[in-house]
């Protein structure tokens, strides 16, 4: 999705929702299917095709990081990158490390918290890079069929044992929507996910609410756009 990513500018606050034109180019340069695997080795079939890694580079980075502590003997840490964390081991008293997940529109309070062990958490959210138009709220993940940003949720968490999986699938979950989000997330063996709705109400895959200490603290304000 690298040619429409680079349309946007959701690292400044005066971006510009680009052309439907420009857009439609854009699009017409991206697809699986012209993505050729070979081993370890990648090619992109037509000249100006582009990856952006910006669903899973985060969470390898974490993988990666966790994988160095470990091989330091180093057996109880957490690494966290912007809300893609790790775990491994557990706290100095003995239990599972604590952690929130930010209100997607209020950043000074939580809506959940739970404890983990050996596990990986990403989250994705329409608050984490985004601008303003006329009231609109376009954010930086963005729908493959037609380069705009996803409606529906306002973020999705997914808890599973690496953090590049879990940080794919939670831009995953976010495009596809609450319910063929949390239905993926239900296929998957070792996997669980969260997804937040525009209303401020929350969807749960079948064993989320049974992480150790998990607490939904819900919304205590209205979710604005």
């Amino acid at each position: 999705l690298g040619p429409v990513v680079g349309l946007w500018n959701f690292d400044d606050e005066t971006g510009e929702v680009p052309e439907k034109t420009r857009l439609q180019q854009a699009l017409n340069l991206t697809g699986l299917k012209d993505i050729q695997i070979k081993e370890r080795e990648a090619r992109l079939d037509r000249p100006g095709m582009a990856l952006h890694l910006g669903a899973v580079g985060k969470g390898y980075a974490v993988d990666r990081a966790m994988e160095a502590l470990e091989e330091s003997g180093i057996k109880n840490a957490l690494i966290n990158a912007g809300g893609d964390l790790k775990v491994s081991g557990r706290r100095a008293e003995g239990r599972p490390w604590r952690i929130g997940l930010q209100h997607p529109r209020y950043p000074q309070e939580m809506i959940a918290s739970m404890g983990l062990s050996q596990k990986a958490v990403a989250t994705s959210g329409d608050y984490q890079k985004y601008f303003l138009r006329n009231g609109v709220r376009y954010h930086h993940i963005l729908d493959p069929v037609d380069g705009m940003p996803a409606r529906g949720p306002i973020s999705a968490t997914v808890v599973s044992d690496n953090v590049m999986d879990a940080d794919a699938l939670a831009t995953a979950v976010f495009v596809l929507g609450a319910d063929r989000g949390i239905s993926l997330i239900d296929s998957l063996d070792k996997v669980e996910g969260m997804v937040v709705l525009e209303d401020g109400s929350a969807r749960f895959s079948k064993g989320f609410q049974s992480q150790p200490e998990f607490v939904f603290h819900g919304f205590k304000n209205n979710v604005p756009h």
